[in-house]
């Protein structure tokens, strides 16, 4: 902006004019989901050359976890939330001749160890290297990485990342030009689709973007631990970029935050629970699971599901691979993860999500179906009776599978394992849900992911309902053990999948276990095997409509975009939803005293 200043002198009245900046900063911060930000072993010495343990660059990058080496013993070992912490030096998106050289360092030096230190150096440099190429924000900004860009899996959201801050800085109005660049053309002619909320965009909200800057930033979080850690690093992290504009001279009061899955609940626990709220203008939601996910079950019981076939068969069975492949490999990790736990459906989720089907007919619904405990409120049978059941075989966590170590199932250890779960279940999973219920930031954008027309095609098919089926089983003694057991004394390697063979059945006419003939010897067993019913509802294929659909007076607009859960910011609808929305939630500004325009 341009200022005169008079210099009133006894001999001579000078008049001047000069160009003084006044930058007013509306910083963008993205959070990613649940195992969308990279983690590296955390070092005594804290130092740069600590081994990654998930890093999610390209689709290769995780191939490691597919190994039969990558069990449930190891996931116990490395994916632990005190034993990492985040890694920035993940992949920086570039523009697409710098993005070439990025492709063919990924393709000649990814290490075939990344357990090796000097492979992982020497790779990492190669890539830093790639990556000096300016960015055309740098200057104004500071580069991607300070920024926070090298947290996340570039495969998820690199691009996006890129599209956001190039609309955001480079194509975004100015005050020269009344020109407007062809994405805010669109979004100014072109309705969404919106389920609720103004399906359109006045130009006049475009002025904001002329004199505002909007850099966009990244926070990752280690989402192996509590949700409420993670939370508290966001204030942090927000706190910081505010006061690195301020300290370099800009005004910068609040922030603007995207999300994605679970970073849809860091940035509400920080914003309703944290008392963020003033510190924020608006939030932007994708694909959250507003009150959980039935999946986070079924996944605890059977491992990752694969829906699809053909070429996107052959990449979901290396994802269903890389999360966790049966319930060895997801209760190793979850039992020692709030970040996972805090995904279950929580008290607002409904009390029917959860069916046991006998065969003669009679059905358990759960949590409905739950005793009240000792203090008299229904609303801690879900964390009790479900969560924390011991006894019946429906129950969250199979116990003998939470240490991969304690082959020898010893008594003692297998105790201290379940405490250590307890807990975490008591001191942050519920705590957590309960503190976060029905509570939004007031100025809140939401998409989710739903299938629409035709037949629910198996990629879209969600766990909204998790339904045990009830069938016969019945065998010779030595066919089948009585006892559901593992190759190491715990459970039927055939039993960490979708069947449970047990003989706590509901029908009262089929306790039978064991048949005995002749001098009491047991020479058969009668009992029922339940299979869990594969996911048939629509939805995004992990969070269904019951949790992304979110029904509160604090939702300005939501949006239903035909997209897959990890893939929710590569689609171009959700991306043009995100813009528009951050523009509309700009308008905040204009009531924010400390960055109005006179």
């Amino acid at each position: 902006m341009s200022t005169t200043m008079h210099m009133d002198r006894a001999d001579k009245i000078k008049v001047g004019t000069a160009e003084i900046e006044d930058l007013r900063v509306i910083p963008v911060i993205f959070l990613p989901g649940i195992m969308g930000t990279n983690l590296k072993v955390k070092p005594k010495d804290d130092g740069e050359d600590s081994i990654a343990v998930w890093r999610y660059d390209s689709k290769t990058s995780l191939l490691g976890w597919t190994l039969p080496s990558s069990g449930p013993k190891e996931r116990k070992r490395l994916l632990h939330p005190d034993r990492v912490k985040i890694d920035n030096r993940g992949l920086i998106p570039m523009s697409p001749d710098v993005q070439k050289h990025i492709d063919l360092v990924i393709a000649t030096q990814y290490p075939s160890n990344i357990a090796d230190k000097e492979e992982m150096e020497r790779f990492t440099k190669a890539l830093l290297k790639a990556e000096e190429e300016d960015h055309p924000e740098k200057k104004l900004f500071g580069s991607r990485r300070d920024r926070g860009w090298g947290e996340v899996a570039a495969p998820s959201y690199g691009a996006f990342l890129d599209a956001l801050q190039t609309a955001l800085y480079r194509d975004k109005p100015t005050k020269k030009d009344n020109t407007l660049s062809a994405i805010y053309q669109k979004l100014v002619d072109e309705p969404l689709g919106l389920e609720f909320g103004v399906d359109s965009l006045d130009e006049t909200y475009l002025e904001v973007m002329k004199l505002y800057q909007f850099p966009v930033h990244v926070v990752g979080y280690n989402w192996l631990g509590s949700n409420i850690l993670s939370a508290k690093r966001l204030g942090e992290e927000v706190d910081r970029i505010i006061d690195k504009y301020q300290t370099q001279g800009m005004k910068c009061s609040k922030v603007i935050l995207v999300t994605h899955s679970m970073g849809g609940l860091v940035a509400r626990y920080y914003s309703e629970c944290l008392e963020g709220r003033d510190k924020i203008y608006g939030i932007v939601h994708g694909v959250m699971p507003s009150v959980g996910a039935a999946a986070t079950y079924t996944r605890m019981k059977r491992g990752t599901e694969n829906t699809e076939s053909g070429l996107a068969g052959a990449v979901g069975y290396l994802t269903s691979h890389i999360l966790g492949r049966n319930a060895a490999e997801m209760v190793a990790i979850g039992s020692q993860s709030s970040g996972a736990l805090e995904l279950l459906p929580a008290n607002n989720y409904g009390d029917d999500w959860l069916k046991v089907v006998d065969r003669d007919g009679s059905i358990l619904t759960l949590p409905a179906d739950l005793p009240v405990g000792e203090d008299g409120k229904k609303e801690n049978c879900l964390y009790s009776g479900l969560y924390l059941n011991r006894d019946k075989w429906w129950k969250l966590m199979d116990e003998n599978l939470l240490n991969p170590f304690n082959t020898t199932l010893n008594k003692r250890q297998i105790d201290s394992d379940w405490l250590e779960y307890e807990n975490l279940i008591k001191d942050n999973v519920k705590p957590f849900q309960e503190q976060l219920a029905d509570k939004y930031h007031p100025y809140t954008y939401s998409f989710y992911g739903k299938a629409k027309g035709g037949e629910l095609s198996a990629a879209y098919r969600t766990q909204e309902t998790a339904v045990w089926s009830g069938a016969l089983a019945s065998g010779q003694i030595g066919e089948t053990p009585p006892a559901p057991k593992m190759n190491d004394e715990r459970l039927y390697l055939s039993e960490v999948s979708a069947d449970r063979t047990v003989k706590d059945e509901l029908s009262p006419e089929e306790q039978a276990w064991a048949f005995k003939g002749d001098n009491n010897v047991v020479y058969g067993w009668v009992g029922q095997r339940f299979t869990l019913r594969d996911a048939c509802e629509n939805g995004d294929g992990t969070v269904p409509l019951r949790a992304g659909q979110i029904v509160h007076e604090n939702i300005r607009e939501r949006l239903a975009v035909q997209v897959l859960h990890e893939a929710a910011y590569r689609d171009t609808l959700s991306q043009a939803f995100a813009l528009r929305s951050i523009i509309k939630i700009a308008q905040q500004v204009n009531y924010d005293e400390k960055m109005v325009f006179a």
